[in-house]
């Protein structure tokens, strides 16, 4: 998942990234951007292959296979929602946009 989110950033322009003075580094997202890595990471986790080497990771820290299956899912989920949410957001502006 790391290796996605990485990718992700450094297939961005450059100019999307700024430096302030101090250091700070920021980046400029669109919508479109959480959209895409957002879809990029729910496909690796439907992936079952993920999902076996993660239960394998976490409950050799003493999780449950229970508790990592529910929280597992519940996070599968919310990511499934919050794409849905703004897909239907860039519907319903698309369609006020054009009623102007």
């Amino acid at each position: 998942m790391t290796k996605t989110v990485t990718d992700y950033f450094n297939s961005l322009p450059e100019d999307r990234f700024k430096e302030g003075d101090d250091g700070e580094l920021t980046v400029k997202l669109t919508k479109t951007d959480i959209t895409k890595l957002a879809n990029q990471l729910v496909k690796l986790a439907d992936d079952k292959d993920v999902k076996a080497d993660l239960k394998v990771i976490v409950t050799s820290q003493g999780v449950s296979e229970a508790d990592f299956d529910k929280q597992y899912t519940s996070t599968v989920k919310s990511m499934k929602d919050a794409i849905a949410d703004l897909e239907k957001r860039k519907k319903m502006r698309r369609s006020q946009s054009m009623r102007q």
